[in-house]
Order: C-alpha cells, then structure tokens, then sequence
C-alpha cells in the first residue's frame, strides 16, 4: 500500500489520540465500577441490567 510521509504523520498522531481515548475510557469505565461496587446490595440489584448494563427507565 503506497504511503506519504504526511498520510504517515497524520495516521500516527490520530492514532495516538485514539489510543488516549481509549485509556481515558477505560479509567471512566473503572471508576464507574468502583461505584458500583460499593453501592449496597438492593441498590445495584435494582440498577443493573443485562450484562450490568442500567436498566432503562420505563
């Protein structure tokens, strides 16, 4: 696949960024899960969804 020396500069720095994004989410996602963790029993029973997704509201 023919490349360019900016076509290469750019992919890398969005790479970069993605991978930032990433990072970022996943100390969201921990975060969220600590949360949860130390919320009582009752509490996060009536929360949790499929695959402790939220239940929708409704």
């Amino acid at each position: 696949m023919p490349t360019c020396p900016n076509l290469l500069s750019d992919l890398s720095r969005e790479r970069q960024r993605i991978t930032k994004a990433i990072a970022d989410l996943e100390f969201s996602r921990s975060a969220l899960d600590e949360v949860i963790a130390a919320a009582p029993a009752e509490v996060a029973g009536r929360a949790a969804g499929p695959e402790g997704a939220p239940a929708s509201a409704g």
